[in-house]
């Protein structure tokens, strides 16, 4: 079983709300965790460092891109708007700071 599909499992078991979203299976392999453990600080137990970072990975991907086990397109599910309202309010964050370091930088 690989890491992606440990921390499935793991998510399964916690029950409602995040069971109802959960794919059949993840929609990719497992990509950062499988590097990390491969590193001699992880020797001693590989498999808690690939979960640990794919499960980081996992949330950054749930906020920022699409996750690799959570169906996120469903509009009445509360992470999608969640996730909604924070892409357009960080994309309006950044515009807003990018612009005012374009203003102020000397030409």
């Amino acid at each position: 079983m690989s890491s992606l599909e440990s921390l499935r499992e793991l998510l399964l078991a916690e029950g409602e709300p995040l069971a109802g979203a959960m794919r059949s299976a993840p929609t990719a392999a497992p990509v950062i965790g499988p590097l990390a453990a491969a590193g001699p600080r992880a020797a001693r137990d590989r498999a808690t460092y690939e979960l640990l970072l794919e499960a980081i990975y996992e949330g950054y991907l749930l906020h920022y891109d699409h996750s690799r086990l959570i169906e996120t397109s469903d509009p009445n599910l509360p992470c999608s708007r969640a996730i909604a309202s924070t892409r357009s309010a960080s994309s309006a964050s950044l515009r807003s700071a990018t612009s005012r370091r374009w203003e102020s930088s000397p030409r």
